[in-house]
């Protein structure tokens, strides 16, 4: 307030000097922008800095912007209050930065300051504690073969004995649909055979597993089959759902459990009009059918209510859109206006919907943003904001998006982010906290993750990691 009372009196200075001189006189448009500092001066200090620890090693860093011409703002730290030193910058506008590897259980102190060609602004200051307990995330590699690499999609469910399973892509000469699973206590990978790079995977009440996948078909003629395999104590029982002319992509698999045998639903995009495809073995054999046939249907996202009622989130020309039966026939909605990428979903014991997905449509990256029909209507909040320069700031959000829920309804999503490394972000404590596991390096985020929550919500997530062409496994537990 002090330094706004003294800039009126210079400025009111000036004005009288300048009239009693014939000068022309200053508009209100010159004093506002003056006051507001957009006028080529230096850029007003940025107020309310808060730094919260959220591990033992990452401190996230928020501000509010009080001008309108600064070019970026300046990210510094220290141990002791009073010398610092540069962390990073990040562009206009932006109000965020994560701070990682970090030392347990110590205070560190911050300032961030606004700068533009005219000079820096002073500081906003801050200090937090790392915590000294809390989750310890350990990384591992599940598959890696060298020169060969993991490609395409991978996914992850978790049984009822806590033991994971993961379907993934991996190509060597060709692509192989391979299956991982801890469930001997120890990694062991298992090549079922050749496919294409989408899968997905499910665990039933009874522990068997069970995997769709899209496969070259090389006696029919088609380009890929979508097929589907189940586990059995000794091998792999796998049947051919449907062809496609073209390559299939974006699958995933859901269950019926409350009826027996379980029921396997389907979703897949179709290369052959872009259309999104069902399929189920409800009658005991497989029945296919089109949902939405607009075209450019992309990602869809399955699963079923306590009603056993079919809930699929996707895309449609870039718009997020919702499909299901509650209603009696399949009904398709919009979800939102805006342009959406990469859907993911799961229903909570109530059955609503959580949906996380990349905002916007540019192949980059984008605003993260939740979606949740738990209140009665779509509310669309967002996780992440876009658009910054800084590798480990808290400003975008990359490809590939996955969400489970705990059992208290909260989500767990994982994510990459705008430089490739492995994010996480969870509501469990109302607000949304969110961590770099791996900093991966990478600068593409064109691979996928996939997350699940077991019975004590602890979280698994298994992960592509491009640099060093590893399937990697990250948990909590």
């Amino acid at each position: 307030m002090k330094k706004i009372i003294l800039t009126i009196l210079v400025i009111s200075a000036s004005w009288l000097t300048m009239a009693s001189q014939g000068c022309p006189q200053m508009n209100k448009e010159d004093l506002e922008d003056i006051l507001s500092g957009s006028s080529g001066d230096i850029p007003l200090i940025p107020s309310f800095l808060s730094a919260n620890a959220v591990s033992s090693s990452q401190i996230d860093l928020f501000w509010q912007d009080n001008s309108t011409n600064e070019d970026g703002f300046k990210i510094e730290q220290s141990l002791d209050g009073e010398e610092y030193y540069h962390l990073g910058t990040v562009n206009t506008g932006v109000t965020s930065y994560i701070v990682h590897r970090l030392t347990s259980n110590t205070r560190y102190y911050y300032r961030v300051s606004a700068y533009n060609s005219s000079g820096n602004s002073g500081y906003s200051t801050a200090s937090a504690v790392t915590n000294s307990s809390g989750d310890t995330w350990k990384t591992s590699v599940i598959d890696s073969k060298g020169v060969n690499k993991v490609d395409g999609d991978n996914c992850i469910t978790v049984d009822s004995n806590g033991k994971i399973h993961i379907s993934y892509i991996y190509y060597g000469q060709y692509y192989w649909l391979k299956y991982a699973t801890n469930i001997t206590g120890t990694w062991n990978t298992f090549t079922i055979e050749k496919a294409w790079l989408t899968t997905s995977i499910i665990s039933d009440i009874n522990n068997k597993i069970h995997i769709c996948y899209a496969s070259p078909d090389f006696k029919g003629g088609a380009d890929s089959l979508i097929k589907y395999a189940v586990k059995t104590p000794s091998n792999w029982e796998i049947s051919v759902i449907n062809k496609s002319f073209n390559n299939i992509h974006f699958s995933d698999i859901a269950l019926s459990e409350t009826v027996a045998p379980s029921v396997i639903h389907i979703v897949y995009r179709d290369a052959d009009d872009y259309a999104l495809k069902y399929a189920t073995n409800e009658t005991g054999s497989w029945n296919t059918f089109s949902l939405d046939n607009t075209g450019q249907c992309e990602s869809p996202s399955v699963a079923v209510d306590s009603s056993n009622k079919i809930h699929v989130v996707y895309t449609s020309r870039g718009v997020l859109k919702y499909a299901t039966n509650n209603f009696g026939a399949w009904m398709a909605f919009n979800i939102s206006s805006e342009q959406a990428r990469f859907p993911s979903m799961a229903i909570d014991s109530n059955n609503k919907l959580h949906i996380s997905y990349l905002s916007g449509c540019n192949s980059g990256s984008g605003p993260l943003k939740y979606a949740t029909n738990a209140g009665g209507s779509w509310v669309v909040s967002t996780i992440e904001q876009a658009e910054s320069s800084e590798q480990h700031d808290l400003g975008n959000a990359g490809w590939s998006i996955s969400i489970a829920l705990d059992q208290n309804n909260k989500a767990h999503i994982s994510y990459y982010g705008n430089k490739g490394e492995l994010k996480y972000a969870t509501n469990k404590n109302g607000n949304w906290v969110r961590i770099i596991i791996d900093d991966i390096g990478s600068n593409r985020h064109t691979k996928s993750t996939s997350i699940a929550v077991d019975s004590d919500n602890k979280i698994h997530i298994s992960y592509y990691d491009e640099v060093n062409n590893n399937l990697k496994y990250a948990t909590n537990k």
